[in-house]
């Protein structure tokens, strides 16, 4: 149990445990990128149907879509750098329309493969830049009859490399999501052309997105243990959301220890601050006033170790 002592705003709090809930983004902060697996699909239509039904999304809410018929790898860069306002989530592929009509046979030293993987790092670079903090990249299915044969066996090696790019990113954070199982038994049905959704294969594609999106909590933007200044172990950030301007923190702490909390802009102005003891779990709840609607980093600091979060006020 704690008591803040608020030095900036005055707040509330409460300890009952923590308090668990979905993490809602607002739809505007996704984007869907890429070419025309996404373009001529209803992948997106079907997400937002999916996150409109969870609660996610408002029912107006829709998600952005950027994705271009015939994009290489360059191209979605370009649309990404011309995505206005920037994303903070991205849903994406890539690299397919370089790779279709590549070496012949396939090989790792293939410049068209090269040159894709070397854009898309250029890639990840731009999103980390322009404050993108998750990704969700997609693995093809494997593409389907005769044409497709040597497309299939270039994708067999770009795709792997494209994954050790992602599981190496840390900002933005990169979830790998393989579509093979999901198409696996189900291909006749999911593609009539051999490499594109028909609605079905749209509505199974999301619906993988989505089973992800939540196992993850993938609009979450928690971050633990950005450092430490000592064996003493700290209080931590187990959760935060904001419902009706109230935001809700939930910390726990393995020992009473005395601790301030603060928030601040992305730039550095602090909101608030305040101080409490505590022991165990906790969730406080702080009404925001007149804080204006966007991203806040939260910052937990006992003077042994030090905890950073950000949390979007609706």
């Amino acid at each position: 149990m704690a008591e803040y002592r608020i030095l900036a705003l005055a707040a509330l709090f409460c300890a009952y445990g923590t308090i668990r809930a979905q993490t809602k983004p607002k739809a505007n902060d996704m984007v869907i990128n890429g070419e025309s697996f996404f373009e001529l699909s209803n992948i997106k239509d079907e997400l937002t149907r999916l996150a409109r039904a969870d609660g996610y999304i408002g029912a107006s809410e829709s998600f952005r879509q950027i994705a271009k018929s015939g994009a290489v790898m360059t191209g979605i860069l370009n649309q990404f750098k011309s995505c206005t306002p920037k994303p903070i989530f991205v849903i994406s592929d890539g690299g397919g329309n370089d790779i279709m009509n590549a070496c012949t046979p396939a090989d790792a030293t293939c410049p068209s493969i090269k040159n894709a993987l070397a854009t898309v790092k250029l890639y990840f670079d731009e999103m980390k830049t322009s404050g993108v903090k998750k990704v969700m990249w997609m693995r093809y299915p494997d593409p389907q009859g005769n044409n497709y044969v040597n497309l299939k066996k270039n994708q067999d090696i770009y795709n792997p490399e494209v994954e050790k790019i992602c599981k190496a990113s840390l900002e933005p954070k990169c979830q790998w999501i393989d579509l093979r199982p999901t198409w696996e038994g189900h291909y006749a049905q999911y593609t009539t052309d051999g490499i594109h959704p028909t609605p079905a294969g749209g509505t199974a594609t999301a619906e993988a997105f989505w089973k992800e999106i939540k196992a993850t909590d993938f609009f979450s933007l928690a971050t633990t243990a950005v450092g430490s200044r000592g064996n003493r172990v700290g209080p931590a950030f187990q959760g935060q959301f904001v419902s009706n301007r109230v935001l809700y923190v939930s910390l726990s702490s393995d020992r009473p220890v005395s601790h301030t909390l603060r928030m601040t802009s992305l730039s550095g102005r602090l909101i608030w601050q305040g101080e409490a003891r505590s022991e165990g779990s906790a969730t406080a709840q702080f009404p925001l006033g007149e804080v204006a609607p966007g991203m806040y980093r939260l910052e937990l600091d006992s003077g042994h170790s030090r905890s950073l979060s950000l949390v979007m006020v609706p």
